[in-house]
């Protein structure tokens, strides 16, 4: 019998390479990820958080020490003012034909699901991008697997609290959670709304909606499992062996005419947070520059083969040096305070020294947070610290060049294959800059108390999935000479608040 269990936080050991696609070889797809747990296993509750460990944005052995408060939250946020309105049929120009009625899917990582504040919850769910272009489009039938009114707060999430200081601790919601059957894989409570046309998938995304590989369903080889594979199985029903049969399979039983693939950077942020390996090896990024630079492309000929489609959207990666939550330390910040930086990391017995000419990026931790908390002006500031509070300059070099190169292949193929491009790498650094023009009076920030981010400083709150929705709609606009409305952001932001 499967042990019922209240939810209050869930991830898990996400891959470097999060898919299994037959373009990947099946002895590659293993070779850098964070180990697995075998689907035979059947949890313990009472140590459950430590075979799925959470999606906060710190490590979960750091909970106790960000996390100062617990309570329970209902949103107020009136999304459905924004959702229920009716709207005029707008020009869809040369997306669909004359009299066709538009079929829809989207398919990701969190950020096409909504995933924000480190959880996945309905409000986030409703404001996910998706969603918000769907509604601009004039299509009232797009589907998300929405968690229930009655578990509205999903996997729980953070709420950034404010201490007084401009470093983040956060308090955790923890009411009306969504339910889990402990085992292999654990098993959130069912989506039973039917057909789905948003397949985001928090720190996997389209792997699981990948051809079967080796009969394994939405498993990884050898039939191993990942806190994807929770949120996955969800959307399948009961009816489906899902250890057999992959989303993709279920997607393709529709309809389908214009397509959204975002190829999830949640892997680049896994890895970031990830405590026990090294997070950017030479050996991992050119295994997945070699592997995966034409992927989105991949997944468009997998669509158009299956259904038709040939028209969509593709979207590039953000820097991770543009996040918020690789600036709430920032480098910038020791330069200017201390008197002379000499940061000492080790990783693979090779070590590195670190000094203001460095590129390096400081991630959330006690000791992380204890250096700014405490440094005087003026101060030399000369310290080692361990691999887990620091993406060294080795690392950070190898991304940049990785993400850079990738999105290269990605603008190239877009423009080849006539696809609507959506430029998360040029977007992401005028937000971090406060560049960026909305074309609204509301002004659009990041950092740790801007609009644009999450309380996660990773994924888009609820005006950054309106503002990833817009540039959707004028990236569509541009490609297939239509005319989409954009969202009015100073009128949405009065609906979803602070969410």
């Amino acid at each position: 019998m499967k042990t019922m269990l209240k939810l209050p936080q869930l991830c898990g050991a996400v891959l470097l390479l999060s898919c299994t696609t037959s373009e990947l070889p099946p002895d590659k797809i293993g070779v850098t990820q964070t180990p697995l747990v075998n689907v035979t296993s059947n949890p313990n509750p009472d140590n459950f958080s430590s075979i799925i460990p959470g999606l906060y944005p710190f490590a979960d052995s750091d909970r106790q020490f960000f996390i100062k408060e617990k309570i329970s939250y209902t949103s107020s946020m009136n999304i459905n003012a924004l959702l229920s309105a009716k709207m005029a049929i707008p020009d869809m120009g040369d997306i669909v034909k004359s009299g066709e009625k538009m079929n829809m899917v989207a398919v990701g990582g969190g950020m096409t699901a909504g995933f924000r504040n480190g959880g996945l919850y309905r409000a986030g769910q409703m404001t996910a991008y998706p969603n918000l272009v769907a509604r601009q489009m004039g299509i009232t039938d797009f589907q998300s697997p929405l968690f229930g009114e009655n578990e509205a707060n999903g996997t729980g999430y953070v709420q950034l609290m404010d201490d007084g200081s401009k470093y983040p601790v956060w308090k955790e919601v923890t009411n009306n959670l969504a339910t889990l059957k402990a085992g292999g894989p654990p098993e959130l409570s069912k989506y039973t709304g039917g057909v789905i046309n948003n397949y985001g998938i928090p720190e996997t995304g389209h792997g699981f909606a990948s051809p079967i590989c080796n009969d394994c369903g939405i498993f990884y080889n050898n039939k191993t499992w990942t806190n994807g594979t929770v949120f996955a199985s969800r959307m399948s029903p009961n009816t489906v062996d899902i250890s057999k049969t992959s989303l993709q399979e279920q997607m393709f039983k529709q309809p389908v005419n214009f397509f959204m693939v975002e190829d999830d950077f949640d892997m680049l942020i896994t890895l970031a947070k990830d405590n026990t390996l090294p997070a950017f090896s030479s050996y991992g990024y050119n295994l997945v520059t070699s592997n995966r630079g034409s992927y989105p492309m991949d997944y468009k000929k997998s669509i158009q083969k299956n259904t038709g489609a040939s028209k969509g959207v593709v979207f590039t990666w953000p820097l991770l040096s543009d996040l918020a939550y690789f600036n709430w330390y920032s480098k910038q910040e020791l330069i200017d305070k201390s008197k002379g930086i000499t940061i000492i990391t080790t990783r693979n017995n090779e070590t590195f020294i670190h000094n203001e000419t460095s590129n390096f990026l400081l991630k959330p931790t006690p000791n992380v947070d204890a250096i700014f908390r405490n440094l005087k002006k003026g101060e030399n500031l000369s310290l080692t610290l361990s691999n887990n509070d620091i993406i060294d300059s080795q690392e950070f070099n190898i991304n940049v060049n990785f993400v850079k190169q990738y999105n290269e292949s990605v603008r190239k193929s877009a423009k080849e294959s006539n696809l609507a491009l959506v430029d998360l790498e040029k977007i992401y650094a005028q937000i971090n800059t406060n560049r960026y023009n909305a074309n609204s009076d509301l002004l659009i920030s990041g950092g740790l108390r801007g609009n644009f981010f999450s309380a996660d400083g990773i994924y888009p709150s609820a005006i950054g999935q309106a503002v990833i929705a817009n540039e959707v709609i004028r990236a569509i606009n541009s490609t297939y000479k239509s005319n989409i409305p954009f969202i009015n952001l100073t009128d949405y932001s009065k609906l979803v608040s602070k969410e």
